[in-house]
């Protein structure tokens, strides 16, 4: 694994030399495995990084592609902005600081994306709120404040490992508030993972409370996990977007079991039920909804069940998927 991310370090320094600028979309979305190695890559060879934010930032024509009314900032605009980071200094700098783009290190660190790790871990709590673990790295235990580089000697990338610090502190103290947030609204389930307790909770809500955009809030969250232990010791890992509940899903969570019923009937009898069927034995759901939910769980149609059935291919009953 060491000599992996050794070799994943060097292929980062090349896509440095050939990018000039972070979008803060790309950067929000970066494992934070990924950001440790980035990060020690950087100040490993601080004088290659050096000589090549020296030449980005004194290039004239560098500095022509960055437009003062385009979306896309540099982290450096974000992290001093008042809004993000309250009693900082409000400080204009487009245009004039100009890194690369961390979004391309993707795809050379995928053996990252196998890994899933808790964030938290949510230990239910009946008729109150549930206790709050986090994990080493949202109490800050990995850090990156242990990584220096000599700012007399090599300014700019001084200048960049401190702003990508900045940003792993903001990272953590966002997802950190983000899953308190979620801990109170869906407390009830986490006493027994009881779908009919989930609380509506939208991203929407999320950004309301964090002061971030709906679209953020998605970013931040993207591909992060979190435990959760209900009262009976019984446990789960699961996605933390996925409590965040909306009118559908609380629908949703309602028939699946009504619906899964009808399809343990249809293998005792091996007769297969239209979507309109199954539509007209649930109670306020329209066939769409039904036909909705069977494809999105990779049900087959009804004649295609039929004849399953009729062949005795299907041993067990099929399903609606759930992802709580």
């Amino acid at each position: 694994m060491m000599t992996q991310r050794m070799e994943q370090g060097h292929k980062m320094l090349q896509i440095l030399t050939q990018t000039h600028r972070i979008e803060i979309a790309n950067l929000i979305s970066v494992p934070d495995e990924v950001m440790q190695s980035v990060v020690g890559a950087i100040s490993y060879n601080p004088d290659s990084i050096e000589c090549i934010l020296q030449s980005r930032k004194q290039s004239t024509a560098d500095l022509k592609k960055i437009d003062a009314s385009s979306k896309v900032q540099t982290i450096y605009s974000l992290l001093t902005s008042a809004n993000e980071l309250p009693g900082s200094e409000t400080r204009e700098s487009s245009g004039k600081i100009i890194y690369p783009d961390l979004g391309v290190l993707r795809d050379h660190f995928k053996p990252f994306d196998s890994v899933r790790t808790a964030d938290v871990t949510y230990i239910g709590r009946e008729r109150n709120k549930p206790s709050i673990v986090y994990s080493d790295h949202l109490k800050g235990a990995m850090s990156l404040s242990l990584i220096q580089v000599d700012s007399s000697q090599f300014p700019e990338t001084s200048r960049l490992v401190s702003q990508l610090k900045k940003f792993d502190e903001w990272k953590r103290a966002k997802l950190r508030d983000a899953y308190v947030y979620l801990g109170d609204s869906q407390r009830e389930y986490f006493e027994q993972f009881d779908t009919s307790k989930l609380q509506i909770f939208i991203q929407e809500d999320m950004g309301e409370k964090l002061g971030l955009s709906e679209s953020t809030v998605s970013r931040i969250l993207e591909n992060r996990f979190v435990e959760i232990r209900a009262i009976d010791d019984s446990q789960k890992l699961m996605r933390s977007k996925d409590l965040f509940i909306s009118q559908d899903n609380i629908k949703r969570y309602a028939v699946t079991p009504q619906i899964n019923n009808i399809f343990q009937e249809e293998l005792s009898n091996g007769m297969a039920f239209s979507d309109q069927a199954i539509a007209n034995r649930v109670k306020n759901v329209a066939r769409r909804t039904v036909t909705k939910y069977r494809i999105e769980s990779e049900i087959p149609g009804r004649f295609d069940r039929q004849r399953e059935y009729a062949t005795g291919v299907v041993k067990t009953p099929y399903k609606l998927s759930s992802s709580l």
